[in-house]
């Protein structure tokens, strides 16, 4: 594992000299020649078949931004969970041009998880570009807590078994990434966090792509439990799917403030 700390100068009160919507705005309008590409090709991996043929009814993007990777899954809603919300949110025209299959009323930017809806089985969580910027305990908690939802996870970042001496892709951000996994140490480390088995793990260009889908459930024999116990069992299921909602808002909560 590589854990390390760097900073790159840029033009100095860049952010505080020009409105932070206007700021977004413009780099957004930048990337979009590069990660419209980017993530097409990723999605057309063979590797990833079987994840582009699944059907979810929500898909969370944690730290997403503008989601471009997320917006190929197929789920009718996409919800984006951003510190930043309010700027995407300014910006999402940007977005919507670039996807104009994507209906703006299905998808929505929140500051944190909202209440309705709450991640379960059949969904999807991504962490696209996000863990990386926590240190390796918080983005354990992340995992972990993504993981009691039930929902199926997504983690896509940087690979720093693709690192080069200088010049790095990923090395040039303003910000500063203190997690930096490759492949050979993020899958064994994500599978043991979430007792899952990755489906698919990949590297492309400078990145890598994890997919740990939630276990299926185990079959039941039709005469384990009589018919009264299915209200029971609903009502078991509402309050652990509340519960690790609850986790992972609080523990969203307490990465973003490290972060900051």
């Amino acid at each position: 594992m590589r854990e390390f700390r760097y900073y790159t100068e840029t033009e100095p009160g860049l952010v505080c000299r020009r409105p932070l919507p206007d700021y977004y705005e413009r780099e957004m309008r930048n990337q979009v020649p590069l990660m419209v590409p980017h993530f097409a090709r990723v999605w057309a991996r063979p590797e990833l078949a079987r994840l582009r043929a699944t059907h979810y009814r929500v898909a969370f993007a944690f730290g997403g931004g503008h989601p471009h990777f997320e917006t190929r899954i197929q789920a009718p809603r996409l919800v984006i969970i951003d510190q930043l919300a309010d700027v995407y949110t300014g910006c999402a025209h940007v977005f919507f041009n670039a996807y104009p299959d994507r209906d703006p009323a299905h998808v929505t930017w929140h500051p944190d998880w909202p209440a309705d809806p709450a991640p379960g089985p059949g969904d999807i969580i991504s962490f696209c570009h996000i863990l990386e910027h926590f240190p390796v305990p918080q983005a354990a908690k992340l995992l972990t807590d993504a993981a009691a939802t039930g929902a199926d996870i997504l983690v896509y970042g940087p690979n720093a078994d693709r690192m080069t001496a200088d010049g790095w892709l990923h090395a040039r951000p303003v910000h500063e990434h203190i997690f930096l996994p490759g492949l050979s140490w993020l899958v064994p480390w994500a599978e043991k966090l979430t007792a899952r088995k990755a489906a698919a793990a990949i590297a492309h260009d400078e990145d890598c792509c994890l997919w740990l889908p939630a276990p299926a459930p185990a079959a039941e024999p039709a005469d384990s439990a009589p018919a009264r116990a299915a209200p029971a069992k609903a009502t078991r299921r509402r309050r652990t799917r509340k519960t690790a909602k609850t986790a992972l808002a609080k523990s969203a909560t307490a990465t973003t403030e490290a972060a900051a």
